[in-house]
């Protein structure tokens, strides 16, 4: 038997993580997620979402989402999101190009 509670349980809040809020993030992809769940988040209350970015580089993007309802905290996560690469060749940190009978690095 299920929770009779109005309770929305973490994929609904982890769902949320993977709405970019700005047009730079639409070109990053997520490349890893920490979470806690602090408290209960009801489906019939305003849920407030908290963005703040910490780190924005080149290829990577660092943000702190905090997830509050009626000023409870009810969910803290951190998420980095990587740049899109445009193929696996351009991914290599290394190049190789093989001559007739020797390997020059680029």
């Amino acid at each position: 038997m299920g929770n009779l509670l109005p309770i929305t349980y973490g994929g609904h809040i982890l769902a949320l993580l993977f709405v970019p809020s700005s047009t730079s993030q639409q070109n990053k992809l997520p490349h890893s997620i920490l979470g806690h769940y602090l408290a209960p988040t009801n489906p019939r209350t305003e849920l407030q979402i908290h963005r703040e970015t910490i780190r924005n580089s080149r290829n990577f993007e660092t943000e702190i989402v905090t997830f509050r309802q009626n000023e409870t905290k009810t969910a803290v996560f951190i998420i980095d999101r990587q740049m899109k690469a445009k193929s696996e060749l351009e991914c290599s940190c290394i190049r190789v190009q093989i001559c007739k009978f020797s390997i020059e690095l680029l």
